[in-house]
């Protein structure tokens, strides 16, 4: 008997973890999760090939072929040439950008002084 309901409840868990699979990729065909994983890849190693491109500052995201790049980076070209570079990848339908650029302090006069000392007058 408690065999049987250790079998049952292995099932269950089965089962519902295949839900959750297809609620998560919102119910894509296997083909299609197989195409946009690979999709991921080739735009990952783009990126990585890339000398302008700190491919490792940016996550690739694929979805039914479309492409979304999030991160960070000090350099507004550098993420336009992130988009770029995606967008040329065979397959991709397009290309969403969450890329925020970091904005660098204006002048060294802004930090804090770690001396001390107090200011010159």
């Amino acid at each position: 008997m408690r065999k049987t309901i250790q079998i049952a409840a292995l099932a269950a868990a089965a089962m519902c973890l295949a839900t959750a699979c297809n609620v998560m990729r919102g119910d894509q065909e296997p083909s299609e999760y197989v195409d946009d994983a690979a999709l991921t890849a080739r735009v990952k190693a783009a990126l990585l090939d890339d000398e302008q491109v700190a491919g490792t500052r940016f996550d690739v995201n694929v979805y039914q072929g479309k492409v979304t790049l999030s991160g960070v980076t000090d350099d507004p070209e550098e993420a336009r040439r992130a988009e770029q570079i995606a967008r040329q990848v065979p397959g991709v339908k397009g290309v969403d950008s969450n890329i925020r650029v970091a904005q660098a302090e204006a002048n060294n006069e802004d930090k804090a002084d770690t001396t001390g000392t107090p200011p010159p007058q």
